[in-house]
């Protein structure tokens, strides 16, 4: 009897000591999965920051030919306008005070 109790608390401390090994196995992996998820996590934000970078490039590179243009464009007409006015500016005064004095 004495030999059969002996062996169940054998038995006993082998299955606590299996247990103990699978819970630190555990914490272990889960460990390792989080550091792995972690790296992961930083390789996708670094790879989707760049690619967010590219995109923000390329936008640039395509508007700023046509935003050159616009910018050209429109100080052309600014200075067409400011032309026409200093040629005219005698003239539209001299035709706003008639429209004043109801000439």
């Amino acid at each position: 009897m004495k030999e059969v109790i002996e062996k169940l608390v054998e038995i006993e401390n082998e299955a606590q000591r299996i247990v103990d090994n699978a819970s630190k196995e555990k914490t272990r992996i889960a460990r390792d999965q989080r550091i792995k998820l972690e790296g992961y996590k930083t390789g996708l934000e670094e790879e989707n920051q760049q690619k967010l970078d590219d995109l923000r490039k390329q936008i640039q590179d395509e508007t700023n030919p046509e935003s050159t243009r616009i910018y050209g464009e429109a100080n052309e007409k600014l200075s067409n306008i400011e032309n026409d006015f200093r040629e005219n500016k005698d003239k539209m005064a001299e035709e706003v005070f008639q429209r004043i004095i109801g000439a």
